[in-house]
């Protein structure tokens, strides 16, 4: 029990999560040169260093999930010596302007009604009051100030209107190959924290857990997919733990074929450690394309290859020769990050990721490195509906 808390507090100090994960982090690199280099119909067969067919890397890929799932995060926590968590923090911080954006609307709402609620109990009681009362009540309804937020339940209560427009946000966040919840449950963190931080006449305010549970039924529901049902048996688990099963629905359904998904219905869609894995990363990157909202924002965290030559040889060590020994003594299975790692060595590069998101119509490309280059965050927007 005591290393385990040693552990949380050794990956959740401030220099850790903000400054160690992104040693020698590069500037933010733009693509904006067209460019034929991919075809479309073009279909990505690696597995590993092997050559298979769609369905034999399908049913390899599910095998290997479902035999190290019950491992996967500590596995993460022993390869990348923690800094997985502070990677995907960074993934995560991508989104602080959308959350943020929420919590305010969410706030306005809250407040805008409970100033109607005040006036329609004015005009119910009128009768009983002259002209002089009546204005004074009204003059105090237009002065209420944050203090106010602290009133009966019932007051925070929204219209059916203004619950509606809400809730649109919900299911607006979709996590892909998000099985175990790593970046479902930071986003809910964030936005919590948004939530009960807020900003009102240029001065911040915070809301205490009392209040924020009046708040708790409009925070936006995230849906995280997966292909493997034994990972996302691990996800529910942990978020039932946490309690944030409420704002998560769980969805078995492959990148490639989001078929539960509408068509322009997301807002935005993350991926971390998951494209690398797909069969077909072209049929993935439409179906992404498909089911993003006009002005919605793709998000991809993936592993690729350091550019530094100081650092290839020992990485490449590292990768063939320590990433199977320590998966077959922590998970029994050294085949798996066997594939795992050579998976990692024969990836797109990130300018080949970015060429690739270019030609499935995602405007405004980006992508930035981080820890030597050993891990990139791509960036992506959807511009039309078509």
């Amino acid at each position: 029990m005591n290393s385990t808390k040693i552990w949380n507090i050794y990956h959740n100090t401030y220099i850790l999560r903000n400054y160690v994960g992104t040693l020698i982090r590069k500037e933010r690199n733009i693509f904006t040169t067209p460019s034929s280099y991919f075809n479309s119909s073009e279909r990505l067969y690696n597995f590993g260093f092997q050559k298979v067919t769609e369905n034999i890397k399908s049913k390899l890929i599910h095998n290997l999930f479902s035999n190290v799932s019950n491992k996967y995060d500590i596995m993460n926590d022993l390869m990348s010596l923690g800094i997985h968590r502070i990677w995907k923090t960074q993934l995560v911080n991508e989104l602080d302007l959308y959350l943020k954006y929420h919590s305010q609307n969410l706030h306005e709402e809250v407040y805008k009604n409970e100033i109607l609620i005040k006036e329609q109990e004015v005009i119910d009681t009128s009768h009983k009051y002259d002209e002089k009362v009546l204005n004074e009540e009204k003059e105090q309804i237009n002065s209420i100030d944050n203090e106010q937020y602290e009133t009966n339940e019932e007051d925070i209560c929204l219209t059916m209107e203004q619950k509606n427009n809400l809730n649109n946000s919900n299911n607006k966040i979709l996590d892909l190959a998000g099985g175990t919840g790593d970046i479902a449950f930071r986003i809910i963190e964030k936005y919590i924290y948004f939530l009960k931080i807020y900003k009102t006449n240029n001065t911040y305010c915070y809301i205490d857990d009392i209040i924020y549970k009046k708040y708790e039924q409009y925070i936006p529901r995230l849906i995280v997919c997966d292909i493997n049902k034994d990972m996302m048996e691990v996800g529910k688990k942990r978020a039932i733990e946490l309690d944030y099963n409420k704002y998560i629905m769980w969805l078995n359904d492959s990148a490639e074929n989001l078929k539960s998904i509408k068509t322009n219905s997301i807002d935005i869609v993350t991926l971390s450690f998951g494209i690398r894995n797909f069969t077909d990363i072209s049929k993935a990157l439409k179906e992404i394309y498909r089911v993003l909202k006009p002005g919605g924002r793709f998000l991809c965290l993936e592993f690729c290859k350091p550019t530094y030559e100081i650092v290839k040889p020992a990485y490449t060590f590292y990768l063939n020769q320590c990433i199977p020994i320590l998966g077959m003594i922590v998970a029994n299975s050294k085949d798996s990050y066997k594939y795992l790692a050579e998976s990692i060595q024969t990836f797109l590069t990130p300018e080949e990721l970015a060429r690739l998101m270019f030609e499935h119509k995602f405007i405004n490309v980006t992508y930035t490195t981080m820890t030597f280059d050993v891990v990139a965050i791509h960036s992506g927007y959807k511009l039309s509906s078509t």
